[in-house]
């Protein structure tokens, strides 16, 4: 629970620092708020790439993490049965 509100609280933090640096470069807040909730609308191919990239990792460490887990899981009953 502590990591999901840490996560939460750092989002809420960088969109503030966000927000807070379009409104000094001069952007009306309307647009600064857009700008913040809206991220993706900016990028190109190559950061669509490396989102889908860093997705593709982490979906292929938990998977092997669960693995694992199911290997550590069927090994002792292995052992018993000897």
């Amino acid at each position: 629970m502590k990591i999901i509100g840490i996560s939460i609280l750092i989002m809420v933090l960088l969109i503030g620092l966000n927000f807070g640096l379009d409104i000094i470069q001069g952007f009306n807040r309307k647009s600064a708020v857009y700008n913040a909730i809206s991220p993706f609308r900016v990028g190109n191919t190559l950061d669509y790439i490396v989102v889908f990239l860093f997705i593709l990792f982490i979906a292929i460490d938990i998977i092997l993490y669960h693995r694992k887990q199911k290997q550590e899981a069927i090994s002792p009953q292995n052992k018993k049965q000897s």
